[in-house]
């Protein structure tokens, strides 16, 4: 098992998440893509391998407009990560969310229309249709979902932090904030959680299994 970490939020020049690894394990490394070349950081977390990318560029310098989605999710597939871990900063759009709270979205509402909206160049591939409805498990990873949801809760309870494991994230493309119109039309869509980045990042790691 091979997990993999997308992860921001340097202090500096290292985020949360590799801060984390194993005392000793980490390893600085990279790899070619089609897309770009992405660095990377290997090591372990409790002596399970794993794979980390600083996702806004290792000074947390790239904007989330700007990131190279594909690459990134390509150098996850090319080093054999099993599983992807990402997280995100979410804004509450209902009063129930309170902030500081712990959430693992359930579904998602794409704002953004990313392209390339295929991690597949045209003629590779062929057509590659991925179902993210009901029927396949919605766009998160239905086997790995529950495990996650067990984890956050556990943590969530040790740190007293409210945590909510059923929330629709309408993603948006950022960098600036929403006007009060544009949030109350993410209520329309019964969205629960806004933010950036989810998108198209599930879509591609969905596209390769």
């Amino acid at each position: 098992m091979i997990v993999g970490f997308l992860a921001g939020d340097n202090r500096p020049g290292q985020s949360y998440i590799t801060a984390t690894l194993d005392a000793g394990s980490q390893r600085p490394g990279g790899v070619g893509t089609p897309y770009g070349d992405v660095p990377v950081v290997h090591g372990s977390i409790g002596g399970v391998e794993a794979v980390c990318i600083h996702a806004f560029g290792v000074d947390d310098d790239v904007p989330s407009h700007h990131l190279n989605f594909p690459a990134q999710v390509l150098a996850m597939w090319r080093l054999g990560v099993d599983v992807v871990v990402t997280y995100n900063g979410f804004g509450g759009l209902k009063p129930e969310f309170p902030v500081g709270s712990v959430i693992v979205p359930s579904d998602i509402i794409d704002d953004v229309h990313a392209k390339p909206y295929s991690i597949f160049p045209q003629g590779l591939g062929g057509w590659v249709r991925v179902d993210v409805g009901d029927d396949a498990g919605g766009p998160f990873c239905a086997a790995k979902r529950p495990a996650m949801v067990s984890a956050a809760a556990a943590v969530s309870r040790d740190v007293g932090r409210t945590f909510i494991d059923h929330a629709r994230m309408v993603v948006v493309p950022g960098p600036r904030l929403e006007t009060r119109s544009e949030i109350d039309d993410k209520h329309a869509q019964y969205a629960d959680i806004i933010g950036t980045n989810m998108v198209p990042r599930a879509w591609y790691l969905r596209e390769l299994g």
